[in-house]
């Protein structure tokens, strides 16, 4: 009788800690997966913050240049290029996986994308 009770005690202990387990891993593997959305998060937002400071250098630029000020023409070119390549690192480091779900279906991301085309 003692060792019935004994094996069905320890029958339980043994279930108990199975669940505990299961359930600690399950946890384990969300934290996880949101540890690595939130770096990815922050990735696209530090490269957005580079590529839009870069537009705004550029805006300012072609604006002196549309108001007839010729001498900041040598920094358009090299600025120009640095949207470019913003944007390719963009795409370069997050995948269509990445940005297809946090950029692609903004407008406005598919219209940067194209005119960081055409300066390649």
């Amino acid at each position: 009788m003692n060792n019935t009770i004994l094996i069905y005690g320890l029958t339980i202990l043994v279930s108990i800690l199975l669940i505990a387990m299961s359930i600690y891993l399950v946890k384990a593997h969300q934290c996880n997966g949101l540890r690595n959305q939130q770096i990815t998060g922050f990735n696209i937002v530090t490269r957005l913050r580079e590529l839009l400071s870069h537009v705004q250098q550029h805006r300012g630029i072609s604006n002196a240049l549309l108001n007839g000020d010729v001498s900041l023409t040598s920094r358009l070119t090299p600025l120009t290029l640095k949207v470019s390549k913003s944007i390719g690192a963009i795409n370069k480091e997050f995948k269509t996986g990445d940005v297809g779900e946090q950029l692609q279906p903004l407008p406005r991301w598919s219209l940067l994308q194209s005119i960081g085309r055409d300066y390649r």
